[in-house]
């Protein structure tokens, strides 16, 4: 048996492992939107040049591609983050890319891997990465690395919280259950300024398509440029 690492620490590479990336997915029964290459592909983009303090004065890609006798088995969706406190303390910290930001499922991409392959790849981290401390959040417990990560060392500080919809339950249902007072008062007044107006609307449940997130990005360009982030 044979065990070697890839690691992408650039914006290229990672760009030109797009296809391999993809079909990997396919292998993967059940997968958030934000393990997707297209959707983590799309944050980098933005991330790695924003300048905050909530963000890390230095970023830099870490993804490690697992392999196991030449055959992808995980793909660890990893940056390296460097933080500064009170002026003094300066720590770097292995992060999911994204995860001060995102409040979905975070999480190593596999369809199912074994602890040690974890600890091959954790002692590979020791040994070629700087970093002070691994700092992972938002993984699900229904994940199979839930318990391993919290093995040796490897810390889940939070994950998202659930929210389970009987399949029977309507959208008036859902809406009363899970919308705070407020944001229901505001889509219940679009709703009846849509019927003053004689327009016609439809509510549309579907599964996630690419198309979906460009749709979502043309509209935050738009705020951004008209100045309308907020609303």
């Amino acid at each position: 048996m044979s065990r070697r690492i890839e690691f992408i620490d650039n914006t290229e590479k990672f760009r030109k492992k797009n296809k391999e990336w993809l079909d990997f997915e396919k292998q993967i029964p059940r997968i958030e939107i934000t393990a997707t290459y297209d959707y983590l592909f799309s944050f980098w983009e933005s991330f790695e040049s924003l300048k905050s303090y909530e963000s890390g004065q230095n970023k830099e890609l870490a993804i490690i591609f697992y392999y196991k006798d030449d055959i992808l088995k995980a793909i660890y969706p990893f940056c390296i983050i460097s933080r500064k406190r009170k002026k003094i303390l300066k720590f770097r910290s292995v992060e999911f890319i994204g995860q001060n930001f995102l409040t979905n499922y975070l999480d190593i991409i596999t369809p199912g891997i074994e602890l040690d392959d974890h600890l091959f790849v954790k002692k590979w981290m020791n040994s070629n990465l700087k970093y002070d401390f691994l700092h992972l959040s938002h993984i699900p417990e229904f994940s199979s690395s839930f318990k391993i990560f919290s093995f040796d060392n490897f810390y889940t500080y939070t994950h998202s919280a659930e929210l389970l919809i009987n399949p029977e339950m309507t959208y008036e249902d859902f809406k009363y259950k899970s919308y705070s007072k407020n944001y229901r008062q505001n889509v219940n007044t679009l709703y009846n300024r849509l019927k003053k107006s004689k327009l016609n609307y439809d509510i549309n449940i579907k599964d996630f398509h690419i198309d979906d997130l460009k749709e979502l990005q043309r509209l935050a360009d738009y705020k951004v440029h008209t100045g309308k982030e907020r609303e």
